[in-house]
């Protein structure tokens, strides 16, 4: 029989965060949604539960004890799915190669630099072909401080700025084993 009294609220913060582990190390790519299985485990959770209360034996016990934290690892794996922006259907990457414009706002203060200042950037709005079309996600952009005589005025948080063009993504990292900014800026949500 499992000790199920020792540190309870433990043993499910680590399956909720091993179903965030599992998602982020192995359930990007997945292109269903993990709501219906999470859904299931949990349904088969209070099944097992309820059979256990009426077969009180060790064995019932532990089952409904493991289904249980099955149950919450897929919750947290599902929840990582739902909170990640680029599975959205509005979401920028889904259109990105035909952006003629996009409308944003400044998301946070600007980073000032020697020569560039650099923010992040939420998308509201894109056009492409001709209609505006409601967009979301974040871009990391860095500007000039110094165009040829004048200066540049720092953005400031709440601007909305419209800019011609599709956004880059990131470059990924030029040599093996360097830091990968392009990974770090998703986990941000940020193309």
């Amino acid at each position: 029989m499992l000790n199920w009294s020792a540190a309870p609220f433990i043993r499910l913060a680590l399956a909720f965060i091993l179903g965030i582990a599992a998602y982020l190390y192995l359930g990007q790519n997945w292109g269903g949604s993990a709501a219906p299985w999470a859904a299931g485990l949990a349904v088969l959770c209070g099944l097992s539960w309820a059979w256990s209360q009426r077969r009180p034996t060790p064995a019932a016990t532990d089952a409904a004890g493991v289904v249980a934290l099955l149950a919450v690892a897929a919750l947290g794996f599902a929840r990582s799915q739902a909170a990640t922006e680029s599975r959205r259907p509005d979401h920028l990457t889904h259109v990105t190669p035909r952006v003629e414009f996009y409308r944003a706002t400044v998301d946070e203060p600007a980073v000032v630099r020697a020569n560039t200042f650099a923010t992040t950037l939420r998308v509201q709005a894109v056009r492409v072909a001709g209609r505006w079309q409601v967009a979301s996600g974040g871009i990391r952009v860095s500007l000039p401080r110094h165009e040829t005589t004048t200066a540049v005025p720092t953005p400031r948080y709440g601007d909305v700025w419209l800019v011609q063009g599709a956004p880059e993504p990131s470059k990924g990292p030029a040599n093996l084993g360097e830091f990968d900014y392009r990974r770090y800026l998703q986990y941000h949500q940020i193309l």
